[in-house]
């Protein structure tokens, strides 16, 4: 699974320009100009962009109860259980507390063992012949608890497509 990590931050600090240019005076009748210097404050605006890509690599076992629909070659499916996640690994980017930080198996940021999300599921398959079939699947978690062992609160969610050729038995 791949997810992006996009964070953008703007500063406004004031700086001190010596000796800048604050004014032009010009006599309209003897066309001379006058150069008006000065110390003045500034507004220096600073914005920061950070777009990263993270990978996360979980094992998970579903337990999915469902009902299907049969409509001579097409049939519908709808299901609903768990996701257990009995591992998983990430690295990347994110952000915790104002610090952006760096994570891996190394330094992890996320619960090895992520526990339960609850699945919902729909399917739609068209049979080819008497035993098999090509079918469109469509899934979608929610984790029940936060997975990151920071400050930082990161429920997933997580929504899959997914096309089936099967054999039914």
């Amino acid at each position: 699974m791949h997810s992006r990590f996009k964070y953008e931050s703007t500063t406004i600090t004031q700086a001190e320009q010596r000796d800048a240019l604050v004014r032009l005076d010009i006599n309209l009748v003897s066309n001379d100009t006058t150069f008006v210097y000065q110390d003045t404050m500034l507004n220096v605006t600073k914005t920061r962009r950070v777009q990263h890509y993270n990978k996360h690599r979980l094992i998970n076992i579903p337990l999915v109860l469902g009902y299907e629909f049969d409509a001579k070659k097409l049939s519908i499916g709808i299901g609903a259980g768990g996701l257990f996640t009995i591992n998983s690994k990430a690295e990347g980017r994110t952000l915790n507390g104002e610090e952006i930080i760096d994570f891996n198996n190394t330094f992890p940021i996320y619960n090895k063992n992520l526990g339960l999300a609850l699945l919902g599921k729909v399917h739609l398959n068209y049979a080819l012949t008497e035993d098999l079939y090509f079918g469109a699947n469509v899934a979608h978690s929610f984790a029940l608890k936060n997975w990151s062992i920071t400050d930082t609160e990161i429920k997933a969610n997580a929504t899959s497509f997914s096309i089936t050729v099967g054999k039914k038995m």
